[in-house]
């Protein structure tokens, strides 16, 4: 089976032909498995000069998620995300659920605990209780502007219960700065210029 986003052919681990194929993520480009993946990554296949906050060695990847611009690790599948697009994201994901909602689960207050550094200043990040749809812990850079989610509390936010029809009025003011921004960013063929918000300046 080629990948989606190169079409490398990837290779079957698994011996057993009447198995399913064991999910593989790309060699070539870093594009992530679906399986291995449930917040819907897509590789740009470009490597950043940045790293993951998680895995600390790791380097952070140019990716999107529904068109918009993330970076995110490879081993960890952890992403950055500019903190405003992060609301339009949820919000448009959300209304295009149309699964069944998860059982609401208590807070982890352990993951409160956690350190985790801007991968953009290197400073140390705010770490909270989300305050949308979701019981998950999130870590958001004041100076930067970003926000990272752990693999899956993307998903978890999406599949909670609760409002979906956000309707379809945006403030256009808001919608054109956004715009100018990802088409900055787009312009820019240095892997990472988009981290993503603090290299607008």
């Amino acid at each position: 089976m080629p990948c989606e986003t190169c079409q490398t052919q990837l290779n079957s681990d698994s011996e057993n032909s009447e198995s399913e194929p064991a999910a593989q993520d790309c060699p070539d480009c870093g594009q992530p498995s679906s399986a291995n993946c449930p917040d819907g990554l897509n590789s740009l296949n470009q490597q950043t000069d940045f790293h993951c906050p998680i895995c600390t060695e790791s380097p952070l990847f140019v990716g999107t998620i529904h068109k918009t611009q993330v970076c995110f690790c490879n081993g960890c599948r952890g992403f950055v995300i500019d903190r405003g697009s992060l609301g339009d994201l949820v919000e448009t994901l959300r209304t295009a659920y149309d699964g069944p909602d998860d059982k609401p689960e208590m807070i982890d207050h352990d993951e409160l605990k956690k350190l985790c550094m801007c991968p953009a200043c290197n400073e140390l990040m705010e770490t909270f209780n989300y305050c949308g749809p979701g019981n998950v812990v999130l870590d958001t850079c004041e100076g930067c502007k970003l926000t990272w989610l752990d693999q899956g509390e993307l998903a978890m936010i999406v599949r909670a219960p609760g409002k979906r029809d956000y309707g379809a009025g945006r403030n256009q003011e808001s919608e054109l700065l956004r715009s100018q921004l990802y088409a900055n960013a787009n312009a820019d063929s240095t892997a990472g210029a988009f981290l993503l918000g603090r290299l607008f300046m």
